[in-house]
């Protein structure tokens, strides 16, 4: 499946006016730098899929004029082939990859946005992406919520600066789908819409809601989505000097309260790998009385989080509230395994 043979469904009739666009449609699909073409094998191609017969010196021409619209033609002894003029091959596998690995969407539609990224590469590129066929087996998927549609009625929000409403799904004990909220069909999330941001695989809204900080809201989560007709609460007036990149930063959860700076005692190499990964250049190391520590400055919430997911690596120092927030989870844990 090519770009071109998305849009056609070849019930009406290709007429010579259409040469430009189906030869760089067949040069896409059938060419790359293994596989150059040769004038024949072109008009073949012109002629098996969209119904043209067309001559030798019409190819030539047309060639000449993608070359002036900017597309590149590589021309060998073997034949021409057409350097791909929207993505790199590897870009185009990373952004498959991306979509196959995207916990958001349901299965249906990611193997659909996946056969439209790979019409962007060769038949003989495509090949390298036959598992695509086996994403409906993979279960982590959102099933429930229309992702694409969510995205768009929030966008549309954050252009018109107005406020949404939605209800929260969440899951009872028995695993069952419920609305979050004690009253009737679930609590209305009214909700001043400020930036669509992605965390850990998930996608949030981040906004207001009636609470004096900024909530993070899994869009995958919210249903029965609206644009209601009210203007939105600025975001100057939640956080005067709100700024979205010292905010992510701050937040490897998208937990709410005030980040701390804290010191962490390295056990191990690895720690600062893994300090790394989630905390970029953010982390600074320094070593005292022959030991190594560590300085990060994230939400104690996440940074509890985050001290028991690594904790045989790094051992919180300071500040003292953090570490007796992981003293008392560990504690909880110890006790739901008997341990206490």
């Amino acid at each position: 499946m090519s770009f071109l043979s998305l849009k056609w469904s070849g019930e009406n009739q290709i007429t010579p006016k259409a040469l430009p666009l189906c030869l760089l449609d067949v040069l896409l699909t059938n060419s790359d730098k293994d596989h150059p073409l040769r004038q024949q094998e072109i008009i073949d191609a012109l002629k098996s899929e969209y119904g043209l017969s067309i001559e030798r010196k019409a190819i030539g021409a047309n060639l000449k004029l993608l070359e002036d619209l900017g597309f590149e033609i590589q021309k060998t002894k073997e034949g021409v082939y057409l350097n791909n003029p929207v993505f790199d091959v590897s870009e185009i596998r990373y952004l498959i990859d991306a979509v196959f690995s995207s916990k958001n969407i349901k299965s249906a539609q990611c193997k659909d946005l996946s056969e439209r990224l790979a019409g962007f590469c060769s038949k003989y590129q495509r090949k390298n992406y036959s598992y695509l066929v086996n994403s409906n087996s993979l279960t982590r998927r959102n099933t429930k919520v229309d992702f694409f549609y969510n995205v768009e009625v929030i966008n549309e929000a954050i252009a018109q600066e107005k406020m949404i409403s939605f209800k929260y799904r969440c899951y009872g004990y028995d695993g069952s789908e419920k609305v979050r909220g004690k009253y009737g069909d679930g609590q209305v999330f009214r909700v001043s819409p400020y930036y669509l941001i992605s965390n850990n695989s998930r996608y949030y809204l981040l906004g207001y809601y009636k609470y004096d900080n900024l909530s993070a809201y899994r869009v995958d989560h919210m249903v029965s989505l609206k644009i209601l007709d009210e203007p939105r609460k600025p975001v100057r007036e939640v956080a005067p000097d709100f700024n979205l990149a010292s905010y992510l930063n701050e937040r490897i959860y998208l937990f709410g309260g005030e980040p701390v700076t804290a010191k962490l005692l390295l056990h191990n190499e690895g720690a600062v790998d893994s300090l790394r990964d989630w905390f970029g250049d953010a982390v600074s190391f320094f070593e005292e009385e022959g030991k190594h520590y560590a300085r990060v400055r994230s939400v104690q919430k996440a940074l509890s989080y985050w001290a028991l997911q690594y904790g045989e690596e790094v051992t919180v120092v300071e500040p003292a509230s953090l570490v007796d927030d992981v003293k008392k989870m560990i504690s909880n844990i110890s006790n739901n395994y008997g341990l206490g």
